[in-house]
């Protein structure tokens, strides 16, 4: 199947950068695609199924105009194998250790209100069902995942150690790192500063999104 001809792995980079330099619009940089490093540690294994085989009727990254093929014959191997070699093949409550400092309800308030542009600024980059992001062309860091993808695709203890820190596991990322310590945020007057604590109520706010729009067409 070849996937390393577009996405990068660990230390193998893909050759498509260079052919598109070469061959594509001139002065224009190729859009990087997503890297297979983390993907069967970030993503449960069920969707990435889905995904590898074509199955779904969205697309995570509308953004992107290159086209990802599907493989329905060999999309449940990918998916598995590739969960198996970062030890990901287990049920999500075997895994789920965090503990609730807050009622569910309270979370999902306050998780609200981390993502908004007094706090955290998530919204800045990603929608919320045909909701678009809220920032502009010169506020917006880059398009991000829409909220309501994320509770069905990623994995949620990827998921804690990730947003501590987006750049030590995506050098090319352009999420920032929104806890400079890994302990604590800038918003000092929501859960005392708590970054842990912030992103779990965050996390569960994103739980909650599972009933909203979901056309998609530009977001």
């Amino acid at each position: 199947m070849n996937c390393a001809a577009c996405h990068n792995r660990d230390t193998d980079s893909s050759p498509r950068a260079l052919i598109v330099v070469e061959e594509g619009e001139s002065g224009l940089p190729p859009e990087p695609l997503p890297s297979l490093t983390w993907v069967g540690e970030k993503l449960k294994p069920d969707w990435a199924e889905s995904f590898i085989a074509g199955e779904l009727n969205w697309r995570p990254r509308p953004w992107l105009k290159s086209r990802m093929p599907a493989f329905p014959a060999h999309a449940a191997i990918l998916s598995r194998g590739m969960a198996a070699q970062h030890g990901r093949l287990r049920h999500p409550s075997e895994v789920n250790t965090t503990q609730e400092h807050a009622p569910a309800e309270m979370q999902i308030q306050l998780g609200q209100q981390l993502t908004s542009k007094t706090a955290l600024d998530c919204r800045q980059c990603h929608g919320i069902g045909d909701i678009l992001p809220t920032g502009d062309e010169k506020t917006k860091i880059a398009p991000g995942i829409n909220f309501v993808h994320i509770k069905e695709r990623l994995d949620d203890e990827y998921y804690r150690r990730f947003v501590l820190d987006p750049p030590r596991f995506d050098i090319s990322t352009k999420m920032p790192r929104l806890s400079a310590d890994g302990k604590t945020t800038k918003i000092t007057n929501i859960l005392d500063g708590n970054a842990e604590l912030q992103f779990q109520a965050i996390w569960r706010y994103i739980q909650s999104l599972d009933d909203q729009p979901r056309s998609f067409r530009n977001n």
